[in-house]
């Protein structure tokens, strides 16, 4: 029996591979394209396809599970361990060819950038070749471009801001609690304009036309300006500070040249009810500006007020929770020589002994706004006044004259929509020169006083939340009667600008605007197209 077990079992071990069925081969790894240099089957190998059997491209199929004979086994099986292991092979030398060209290809020829696909393990590298045509690349070049210069410029004001959070001192004498904030801007400005202006670099009219081509360009960075604001202790329920800020223009605007100009020198107490003040400060007489990039604001075309010495009281009501009033008075120099020195220009002018007074009366009523810089309501109207003297001091042969200055004005500004607002101002007075009324004048050459009227009004958008624009137009009127030869008759201005923060900390803006000046005989009258454009970084 056991001489016939051994005998069966040598009988079957030839025939019992022949009756073992194989697995199918493609249903074990994964469908490929056929890569070149892996073997075929071998001579005896005739695999029968199926219907949805593998075809040249590599789509999906399977290899029939019928093989013809042992050896035909034998030798499938055999070849397919080749082929696997040349794949395998094969894979591991692009894996390697594929990690050296992304350790030492950053770009694609001609320095296009690389385009790296995963697939299978395998880094896949492409460099992007550029259009056929020019032209196809420019609009999406421009487009890149402008990105490129908003993402540079938005990472600079970043450093800018984290730069100012740092600018906070405190005094050499600590027990007085006082803190400073320092902040300032570099700004670079362009004009250029067909006619010459009277102050190229703060345009706030034109010179006589002498029938001679005066166009002008002038590039200045005198607009920048440095400044210091104080917070110091608290003086029972006001709470103490100040404010400090120079501009880059001499101490006389007319100058036109560099230097350190002071337009604030305060300091303050206030609480929510009250506000007093000592020092150079805005005029409380028409408060409003238009916003232009000009730095001279249509002074000289209908916008009264500017800068002086002055000692100052406000008071605040509340008469609702969406409603405020102010009331503000002030004691002010008479004559101030920070915009031009009238007593070069029309004799020694000066003060008859007694301030100027002025006063304002608010009423701010909705919502509450930011604009420019500061927090106010919607909606605001104001009417203002302010009385005082000014005397020309003759020599031995002329007397004395004393000529009285004297103004009413009204201001308001409306925030139609959160998008859309309005503001403006008027006023008619006398001898109101150093006030910027009556077209920078005061006396005639009788040394009277010039009677003038004069405003502006200006209508803005936003955009988005950092885009705006602003368009108005403003004149100054002095009264023809009490002029005299070579005076201005006539000052006015439009304009129209877009602006741009493009940071809390970057600005740019580009404005157009067109002035007219009419002069008494024997001057001609004249007038200019000027462009502004200003790039301003603050910090």
């Amino acid at each position: 029996m056991r001489n016939w077990c051994s005998l069966a079992i040598i009988v079957a071990i030839p025939i019992l591979p022949a009756g073992l069925k194989l697995p199918s081969v493609a249903a074990q790894e994964p469908s490929m394209p056929r890569l070149p240099g892996v073997a075929s089957p071998s001579p005896g190998y005739s695999p029968t396809l199926q219907e949805d059997g593998p075809r040249d491209n590599g789509s999906p199929g399977s290899y029939s599970s019928f093989p013809q004979g042992a050896e035909a086994a034998a030798s499938e099986t055999w070849d397919i361990q080749r082929r696997l292991q040349r794949l395998e092979l094969q894979n591991a030398e692009l894996v390697r060819q594929n990690e050296q060209l992304r350790d030492s290809l950053a770009t694609g020829p001609g320095g296009h950038r690389v385009t790296q696909t995963t697939r299978g393990g395998v880094v896949l590298v492409s460099a992007a070749e550029p259009p056929a045509d020019p032209a196809e690349v420019q609009p999406s070049g421009i487009a890149a471009g402008m990105l490129e210069l908003k993402s540079g410029m938005e990472k600079l004001g970043a450093g800018v801001e984290r730069i100012g959070e740092n600018l906070t001192v405190t005094t050499a004498h600590k027990e007085c609690d006082f803190k400073l904030a320092l902040f300032g801007a570099i700004s670079g400005e362009m004009i250029l304009a067909d006619a010459r202006p009277l102050i190229p670099s703060a345009v706030a009219m034109v010179s006589p036309d002498f029938g001679r081509d005066t166009q002008i360009a002038e590039l200045s960075a005198r607009s920048s300006y440095l400044g210091a604001a104080a917070v110091g202790p608290s003086v029972g329920d006001f709470q103490s500070g100040g404010l400090v800020l120079a501009y880059f223009y001499s101490s006389s605007i007319l100058d036109d040249n560099y230097g350190f100009f002071i337009a604030r020198a305060y300091g303050e107490l206030k609480n929510d009810c009250w506000r007093f003040s000592v020092g150079l400060d805005g005029d409380v007489i028409n408060p409003l500006n238009p916003e232009m990039i000009d730095w001279s604001p249509a002074f000289g075309a209908g916008n009264l007020g500017f800068l002086r010495a002055q000692f100052r009281m406000e008071r605040y009501f509340y008469p609702s929770d969406e409603s405020k009033v102010t009331a503000q008075f002030a004691l002010s120099n008479p004559i101030p020589t920070n915009y031009e020195n009238f007593s070069v220009t029309e004799g020694l002018t000066e003060s008859n002994g007694w301030p100027n007074v002025e006063g304002r009366l608010a009423l701010g009523f909705g919502r509450l706004v930011e604009r420019e810089g500061t927090c106010v309501r919607a909606h605001e109207v104001g009417v203002s006044g302010l009385v005082g003297q000014l005397r020309r001091t003759g020599d031995l042969l002329t007397p004395n004259m004393i000529a009285d200055v004297w103004a009413i004005g009204a201001d308001a500004r409306f925030a139609i929509t959160d998008r859309l607002g309005v503001k403006g101002e008027f006023y008619h007075g006398q001898t109101v020169g150093t006030y910027m009324g009556a077209a920078i004048q005061n006396f005639n050459a009788n040394r009277e006083g010039i009677r003038s009227t004069g405003g502006w009004a200006e209508v803005y958008y936003y955009w988005t939340p950092s885009l705006h624009s602003h368009f108005g137009g403003g004149v100054d009127n002095p009264l023809e009667a009490d002029l005299t030869a070579g005076k201005i008759r006539r000052n006015q201005f439009c304009f129209g600008n877009i602006l741009w923060d493009v940071t809390k900390s970057i600005d740019v803006g580009f404005e157009v605007s067109r002035w007219e000046t009419a002069y008494m005989a024997p001057l001609h009258d004249n007038q200019a197209m000027v462009y502004d454009t200003r790039v301003r970084v603050k910090f």
